[in-house]
């Protein structure tokens, strides 16, 4: 079972984290990809299935990267090519061996989306081999080649050269800074306040960004101004999301612990980490239990 109970305390704990998600702080998926980045390793392989969201978040990483102004970020498709924003490169930058070749002869620093690159790599040793002196080139350059798929193909050539990230849900504070950049695209919400967007927020954790996107759809329509109410309708939407699996039962509301029959050792495995579940945007990905949703 599944449950959130959204009704804000008062508690300091409340507003000390409400007051650090209405600042432009980094969020805990940029904060992971930076950290990789700045270790020096060159090659990293994102598993995810939002590729929308990886590019907002590598360009949310290339801002601060170097301190020294935004890092360019391309992204390379099969269909096509490399393309920096709206700047598309060179015809042969669109085949797999193009991509890397460019890769190779930029010469300052970048950070390289390659998305859905698995495939090739699963079918050709030439660009096994190809990947493997991308890697030599990148060393101590600045340039960052993340490749992104929504499954793990990971060949053993250059399995101990590569970073591997599957990418968790987005933490409340990716998740308002997503629905700040949704708002101001919106005349009626513009007056809507952070405190009403970080209850949106806690309300569409464990979805993705595409799943979020739907579910402010549908508060807005419940509410073209979005307010108090329009967490119900963000819940609602998270319900038939999570029950379509079939496995858990989501229930929206603010049902105690004790109203829940049976499961004693389990009540008492949560009550004693209650703590790290309130904390688990802020800790780090081994230490905080995982959630249901």
């Amino acid at each position: 079972m599944a449950r959130d109970n959204l009704t804000p305390s008062n508690s300091d704990a409340y507003v000390a984290e409400l007051s650090r998600a209405a600042q432009p702080v980094e969020s805990r998926a940029a904060k992971t990809i930076r950290e990789i980045f700045e270790s020096g390793r060159p090659l990293t392989y994102i598993c995810s299935a939002e590729e929308k969201r990886v590019t907002r978040v590598l360009c949310e990483v290339s801002r601060g990267l170097l301190g020294s102004g935004p890092v360019p970020v391309w992204t390379w498709s099969i269909t096509e090519g490399v393309n920096r924003d709206t700047q598309a490169s060179e015809a042969r930058a669109r085949t797999p061996r193009g991509a890397l070749d460019f890769i190779v002869a930029h010469k300052a620093p970048a950070i390289f989306q390659l998305k859905d690159f698995h495939e090739p790599l699963r079918e050709s040793l030439r660009l096994r081999r190809r990947l493997r002196d991308v890697y030599e080139s990148c060393l101590g350059q600045q340039k960052f080649v993340v490749i992104t798929a929504p499954v793990r193909f990971i060949p053993d050539e250059i399995e101990r050269s590569i970073v591997y990230l599957e990418l968790r849900p987005p933490d409340a504070l990716e998740l308002m800074q997503f629905l700040r950049g949704e708002v101001a695209q919106i005349p009626e919400c513009t007056g809507t306040s952070d405190a009403i967007l970080y209850q949106i927020a806690l309300a569409l954790r464990g979805l993705t960004l595409d799943e979020a996107w739907y579910a402010l759809r549908r508060a807005l329509r419940a509410n073209p101004t979005l307010g108090p109410e329009s967490v119900a309708a963000v819940l609602e939407e998270k319900r038939l999301l999570v029950n379509r699996s079939g496995f858990i039962e989501y229930v929206a509301g603010s049902t105690s612990l004790a109203e829940v029959g049976g499961l004693e050792r389990l009540k008492s495995w949560l009550l004693e980490r209650r703590k790290l579940f309130q904390l688990r945007d802020s800790l780090s990905e081994e230490t905080v239990p995982k959630e249901s949703s």
